[in-house]
């Protein structure tokens, strides 16, 4: 069971009344996507945990990445993530630019994405990320986030992320 801070309940129970005025969609409500536009996926709340010493060990965990999309098709979106910053408790990652990509799918509003950060010191890791629509509104879409990896301490994490997703350009 998650455990949330006093601002992080009030924040949801905040964006949950929002929501509730607006109608239950089958599609999204998303305006057509097109190459070149930059979506922002922003964590509202989200955890990594892992086993370290035979114990559950949990942290924070905020993901902000920022994806620049390079070509649509009639179900795909592909994707180029244009940096960010991936933080696990007080570790900063950032985000590789470049040629890390990814894939949302239109009709099952599932997308899949690898991503490459690293610290300050250099410790690399490498991110993979699954996430899935879980409301659209008309400023965006509330999503969320499943993720796997591995820090340069060879610990496996697992990332459990609610985001929000909204169009920059």
């Amino acid at each position: 069971m998650y455990k949330l801070s006093v601002p992080a309940v009030a924040l949801v129970a905040t964006m949950i009344a929002l929501l509730i005025p607006a109608p239950a969609l089958a599609v999204s409500i998303e305006p057509e996507v097109k190459v070149g536009e930059v979506y922002v996926v922003s964590t509202i709340t989200g955890v990594a945990k892992a086993y370290i010493g035979g114990r559950e060990v949990t942290l924070p965990a905020i993901l902000e990445m920022r994806c620049r999309v390079t070509e649509v098709g009639a179900r795909f979106v592909l994707f180029r993530v244009a940096g960010g910053t991936l933080r696990l408790g007080e570790t900063a990652y950032n985000i590789v630019d470049g040629w890390w990509r990814g894939i949302y799918d239109k009709k099952t509003e599932r997308s899949l994405v690898e991503i490459t950060a690293v610290d300050g010191t250099d410790g690399r890791i490498h991110v993979i990320l699954t996430g899935d629509d879980a409301r659209h509104t008309p400023g965006g879409t509330f999503m969320v986030i499943i993720g796997f990896l591995k820090d340069h301490d060879n610990v496996y994490w697992r990332l459990r992320i609610m985001a929000w997703r909204f169009r920059l350009t």
